[in-house]
């Protein structure tokens, strides 16, 4: 008896303690518009990027903050903000759409792959999604081969967007 409370005791402890790593972050836009900033657990992400152009999938990817933590065995809160349309919308403070979505813990879904270093998320119209980029062994077997996540159409593996009060005045 002993034993099995220890073994749940155990059990419990791996699922619902906290797990934190660090990782860079990334972001992919999938939107009409440029993102002004994102935040991942409250920590700024910087900006999101801008509207995908000249028949790309996706705008952004190229916005990184280095090192990052996160607890893995937490939900995961992302944040964003849409960039304003006009500069007359800026100069008027106008109110831009502003979201929330909370994913699941990362450490259950996408999973963490071997050798993960960054966190990308993928910010679609509706939604937005997490994957890891991670280093995998070259063909030749001498070294490691970065593997960058590209843009792709939604998943759907991801969590819905729902309007907040913007945070950026």
């Amino acid at each position: 008896m002993l034993l099995l409370l220890l073994t749940a005791s155990v059990q419990l402890w791996w699922r619902y303690a906290p797990d934190e790593r660090v990782y860079s972050t990334r972001a992919y836009n999938y939107n009409s518009r440029s993102i002004a900033e994102f935040r991942v657990n409250g920590m700024s992400g910087g900006g999101g990027g801008g509207p995908p152009r000249d028949g790309r999938l996706a705008g952004g990817g190229n916005s990184i903050v280095v090192g990052r933590t996160i607890d893995v065995s937490r939900p995961l809160l992302v944040e964003w903000q849409m960039d304003y349309e006009t500069m007359e919308d800026a100069f008027a403070k106008a109110v831009v759409p502003t979201y929330r979505a909370i994913l699941p813990p990362l450490r259950d879904s996408p999973g963490i792959p071997d050798g993960a270093y960054m966190l990308v998320l993928h910010f679609y119209p509706d939604h937005v999604e997490a994957e890891f980029d991670y280093d995998k062994p070259s063909p030749n077997g001498r070294g490691v081969t970065a593997f960058y996540s590209e843009p792709h159409p939604p998943r759907n593996n991801g969590a819905n967007s729902e309007a907040i009060a913007p945070f950026l005045r």
